[in-house]
């Protein structure tokens, strides 16, 4: 029992574990999982991560994602039983959460042998989604196996959940029937805001930023594990075609970068290579660095000082109460062989207004910062947390991190942040930029554009 992991926090409902071949069907199940509106109103969070790795250990960031989960969904099938990387999820589930459900979901083939090697012999219910899932999502068997599964994700009682399911959908059908007989005609021309996705084709973005010619889109390239040389669509919403480039020579606007990654950056910013260095506006340069004065913190040891972060604006210095081990680059280890947009830091710059970010880490829950003044004060945020990108545009500045802990992509109005109604499906969320004053967003590895269209063209989610 010495051995036994401390439950961690609970982050998501459940993680998705499935081979890479398994990705489409997947897919359907994640967006009904978190789509789906539970009795009191709630929706659930489901972690899916996409890495295709053939071997090694597991990363720490699965490592984490699996201890705050609060159940693991294993995909079954001939696929996932023949991947190490399902089997070695199940395992360091089994090791860190000891104690929280796993739910196995037939995808394809015949059972034993589409069980990844570390459930058979397991006494445990199958849920069979074998077949076309498309067709199951509205009645049937399948939309029964898919309530079971959804029922064991929130904990609910599976034979309250179904029979609510059916009244729902009876209702919702006949409302949508009477709602298009209504409305049909005369709304079939009325404009309506929309998000088109403007993914080039065959892409597997990661990263997106304003450049000074455009917008540009990161694109992994193969090997996976590679991720400093990338290909860079510059301009690319604007008809730019992709290059091969080093992150080091293609600076984003809205990220700050150890001193280090940019010899020419570093230079004007007048930054040693340990300095959070970058440019959120052509001429203004934002630096990062440790302070000389002390602050005091407490923790299980007792507690102590630390150094707070200094930071220059244009040569204007001010003191950030944030602790530097928090932020200092040199805790990042093996930073060249992993380096991406988003391992920076998030800032933005219109006037005097100034924005820096941080998302959250193991000992800080991220936050956000704001001067009015060009970098001479600087206030936290007490609502926004887990800072991955913000962004100054048209529609106000736009943030994507946690409100109240809530993940998605927020816009400021009135001094204050409003859900901005946006795809902001999954965990990477990074607001790219903007093309003729509407937004473009990075759900995951999708772009998304704001725009106008009739509401026939429209997606109903």
């Amino acid at each position: 029992m010495a051995d036994r992991p401390e439950p961690a926090e609970i982050r998501w409902h459940a993680f998705l574990s499935h081979s890479s071949r398994d990705r489409q069907a997947v897919a359907r199940i994640q967006r009904f999982l978190e789509r789906y509106r539970l009795p009191d109103g709630s929706h659930l969070r489901v972690y899916r991560d996409e890495t295709d790795i053939a071997g090694g250990e597991l990363p720490d960031q699965l490592r984490s994602a699996l201890s705050h989960s609060g159940c693991l969904v294993v995909c079954c099938s001939p696929a996932a039983a023949a991947s190490r990387w399902v089997a070695r999820e199940i395992d360091a589930f089994r090791q860190l959460a000891p104690q929280r459900p796993l739910v196995p979901v037939l995808l394809a083939g015949e059972t034993p042998a589409n069980l990844p090697p570390p459930l058979r012999g397991d006494e445990l219910r199958l849920s069979d989604l074998r077949g076309r899932l498309p067709a199951s999502l509205l009645w049937g068997k399948r939309r029964a196996e898919l309530v079971r599964v959804l029922a064991k994700v929130a904990g609910i009682d599976f034979r309250l959940l179904l029979p609510l399911d059916r009244r729902r959908r009876r209702r919702n059908l006949l409302i949508a029937a009477a709602a298009v007989a209504v409305g049909l005609g005369a709304a079939a021309s009325i404009p309506v805001e929309a998000w088109d996705d403007v993914t080039p084709p065959r892409a597997r973005v990661f990263g997106c930023d304003t450049l000074d010619d455009g917008i540009a889109l990161f694109d992994l390239n193969e090997p996976q594990a590679i991720k400093n040389i990338v290909s860079v669509h510059r301009n690319a919403l604007g008809g730019g075609s992709p290059r091969a480039a080093r992150l080091a020579d293609v600076l984003p606007r809205g990220r700050l970068l150890p001193g280090g990654v940019s010899d020419a950056i570093g230079q004007r910013c007048r930054g040693s290579r340990r300095d959070w260095v970058g440019e959120p506006e052509p001429g203004v340069c934002v630096r990062l660095s440790e302070s000389e004065q002390l602050g005091d913190f407490a923790d299980p040891m007792g507690g102590g000082q630390a150094p707070w972060t200094d930071v220059s604006v244009g040569g204007r210095s001010a003191l950030l109460e944030r602790f530097w081990s928090r932020i200092d680059p040199a805790s990042w280890q093996d930073y060249g062989t992993r380096q991406h947009p988003s391992d920076g830091l998030p800032v933005a710059a219109s006037g005097n207004d100034l924005w820096l970010g941080f998302p959250a880490s193991e000992f800080s829950r991220g936050g956000l910062w704001h001067s009015a003044d060009a970098g001479a004060n600087w206030q936290a945020s007490q609502r926004i947390t887990d800072v991955r990108s913000v962004r100054q545009l048209a529609i106000g500045l736009v943030v994507a991190g946690r409100r109240d802990g809530e993940l998605g992509f927020f816009v400021r109005r009135e001094g204050d942040f409003e859900r901005l109604q946006a795809p902001g499906k999954g965990d990477q969320l990074e607001v790219c930029g903007e093309l003729d004053g509407q937004p473009v967003l990075r759900a995951d590895r999708r772009i998304y554009r704001r725009t106008t269209a009739p509401w026939w063209r429209t997606r109903i989610a």
